[in-house]
């Protein structure tokens, strides 16, 4: 019995920190593109998005502030309320973020707003598994932030034979 209730406990915990990521991603995904175009805009320099290096400092910003935080975020709720088996459980927060942002995709392409030429390995692994990997490393963080000390070692004693 006790194993069924923390197979749910893990389940729910899980499921509520995937979609924290998930939301914080949207959220910090728009906040990043705003703040962007703004800067852009007010410093007369727009003519730079046109630009491939441009585009990729801008994938390598949108990784660090938007996913890894996002994934952060995720894994601390789940690393408050999950404590044991600390190394597998802070994976599902991101699995689970990682395949609604997937579902978005899949719906973005079935629905036609992006289109199906899109799609080659680049893509996918510059838009899921890049992204994916941001959002595991974030959610490791954040539930070891929470359990620092739940998971240090005890130091070994040291038996040392002193003759006087």
């Amino acid at each position: 019995m006790k194993s069924e209730t923390d197979y749910r406990k893990l389940a729910l915990n899980s499921l509520i920190g995937g979609t924290i990521l998930f939301g914080a991603v949207i959220f910090f995904d728009m906040i990043l593109f705003s703040v962007t175009n703004w800067i852009y805009m007010s410093m007369g320099i727009m003519g730079l998005s046109a630009y491939d290096e441009t585009a990729i400092a801008y994938y390598i910003i949108k990784l660090g502030t938007v996913y890894l935080t996002s994934g952060f975020l995720g894994g601390l709720y789940a690393g408050y309320k999950i404590r044991e088996r600390l190394k597998m459980t802070m994976a599902f927060p991101a699995i689970v973020g990682s395949l609604l942002l997937l579902l978005v995709v899949v719906v973005q392409f079935s629905l036609g707003y992006r289109p199906l030429s899109e799609l080659d390995f680049l893509w996918l692994i510059r838009n899921i598994i890049v992204p994916f990997l941001m959002s595991l490393f974030g959610s490791y963080l954040g539930g070891y932030t929470v359990n620092w000390e739940v998971e240090e070692k005890p130091k070994e004693e040291r038996i040392t034979l002193i003759f006087k």
